[in-house]
This record gives structure tokens, sequence and C-alpha cells, in this order.
């Protein structure tokens, strides 16, 4: 993985992971995928975090921006995976009232504004607060799959290729969800396609992602930011959602180490300063570089 830094000294990452996407497909085609927490590779992390999965690549960038300008030598390991899994994986347990071992995380940014709230009490580090807003999108590869207007499927086309519809696990992710709501009540779609054998379900938003870009006969409901920079998709053909936006909110979990959760809220509070006004601040770069919309207020 490398970075990459254009005019605006936005860091942004190229994952270097194309080569990979016909096994992917092969792998996860007509199935529901199970995987578990992916990480940065970087060596002796001063911390770790957990992102819900849309915030993969942005998280990375938003790290190196403030270890480059803001903390030099701190190193930041970042970790994906769904909303859902993660949140089990923090609270590590069947009940919080018999709590196991603690998670590595230090900081935990959710896909939405609830799961925080469910981290056990005794790991809590701080309040919740939202960080952003995350945007579904209706994105592909093939333009004749989709009305980028309407954001209706032609679901004859699809057919005709042998594609599916791909969402995240509603159960675990939130952009899953909201893709599970648009279908049912902007596209009108939902019934035929979840009954006519076209829905694939992949465990995380990245998977979705990733599962479409492997393949020019599918279409899939995605994160707007993984596609959009300056407000527009660079990639493909799609349609944003931002009335199903997202609220997404974050809380510090507690570590036991003064050295380690002093980090954390430092980029913590790098990433919930408001200011949009330095091409290096985070909303900054979530807004314009990733086109997330602003975080809503408590």
């Amino acid at each position: 993985m490398t970075f990459k830094e254009n005019s605006s000294r936005i860091i942004k990452y190229d994952f270097g992971r194309k080569i990979l996407l016909g096994a992917f497909a092969l792998f996860f085609s007509y199935s529901v995928a199970n995987a578990a927490a992916e990480c940065s590779n970087v060596r002796n992390p001063d911390v770790v975090i957990a992102v819900a999965s849309n915030m993969w690549e942005p998280a990375q960038s938003l790290a190196g921006n403030y270890t480059t300008y803001f903390s030099p030598n701190t190193v930041i390991q970042v970790c994906h995976d769904a909303t859902g899994n993660l949140l089990k994986e923090i609270n590590g347990a069947v009940s919080c009232s018999t709590p196991s071992t603690e998670s590595n995380y230090s900081l935990f940014l959710a896909a939405n504004a609830t799961a925080p709230y469910e981290v056990c009490e005794d790991y809590k580090n701080s309040s919740v607060s939202n960080y952003t807003t995350g945007i579904p999108a209706l994105w592909t590869k093939n333009g004749s799959l989709i009305n980028n207007v309407t954001g209706i499927i032609d679901l004859d086309n699809l057919d005709i290729s042998g594609g599916k519809v791909a969402i995240a696990n509603q159960t675990k992710a939130p952009y899953g969800l909201a893709a599970q709501k648009i279908m049912e009540n902007a596209t009108k779609q939902w019934d035929e396609i979840s009954g006519g054998g076209y829905l694939n379900i992949l465990d995380n938003i990245d998977l979705t992602y990733l599962y479409v870009n492997a393949t020019e006969s599918s279409v899939g409901y995605i994160a707007y930011s993984r596609v959009c920079q300056n407000g527009s998709i660079t990639d493909g053909y799609g349609k944003p959602y931002p009335d199903y936006g997202i609220a997404q909110a974050g809380i510090m979990i507690d570590q036991n180490n003064a050295t380690k959760e002093s980090i954390a809220q430092g980029f913590w509070d790098y990433i919930l300063n408001n200011s949009t006004s330095s091409t290096d601040d985070a909303q900054y770069i979530l807004q314009t570089g990733y086109c997330y919309g602003a975080p809503p207020s408590q």
C-alpha cells in the first residue's frame, strides 16, 4: 500500500488491490461472505482504531495526514469491519456483566449513531460524538444497468448478464439497511429484487464495493465515499442518496494505558474539529475528498 498526495495535500491511498478482484468475485459470488477485521499494514503501532468499513480508506487518509502534519512519529493502525462485527469484538462477551478480554482498539468509529452507545460501560472512555454523515449510493461499472436519475435498476439487462444486486448485510452494516430502505421506498424494487434471486448480501460495505468493482455485470449499494471526490463520481456510474444519509458516531475505548489514550484522544479531537478552512482539516478531507456530509449535531 502506498501513499498518494494530490495538489491540495489530501493524502489518499492507492491500495493496489485490483489484481485480487477476479479471485474475489469468484469466491464471493452469490454468497453471504464472512470476514474478520482487516487492518492496515504498519509496524509497532502506538494505537489501533476500529472503523466501520465505509471509513476504511478515509480513516487511513486521516491518519496519514494527522501523523504527517500534526503528530510526527506517531503510528496509527486502522482496522475495519462491519459495525456489528466490531461491536461484538470490542465487547467481547455474551453480556457486559461478564466481560472477557478487552479489545486492542482505542477508538471506535461506527457507521451509525447507535452502536457506540452499545459499547459495554466498563470499556467506554468518552462520551459518544457524531463525526460525519455517510451517504449511500447505487453504483455500477456498467451504465446500461441503472438509470442515474431515477436509480431504477434495469433487471432485464441484469438478468441477461447474470449479474446481482449487492448490498452489505443489513443486520450488521448500516449501509446495507439503508440500501434496503432505498429499494423499498425510493425505487420500489425491493420485493422484486429480494424475491427474484437478484440479491447478493456481503458481510460489509467494503466487500460490497469490491464485488461490484470486480465485474461489469453487477450493481450494488455502496458508500458514496468510495467512488466520489469533490462532489462527483470519479469512476463508473451511480446515484447518491443524500436523503438517506447516515449519522456516524464514535467513542474512545478504555485501554488502561495513559499513553495510548492520550494519542487516541489527540486523533479523535482532530476528527471532531468542524473546521474546513484548511486542506489539512479532517472535515475538509472527509467532505471534499470523500463526499461525506457534515456531522449532525448531537
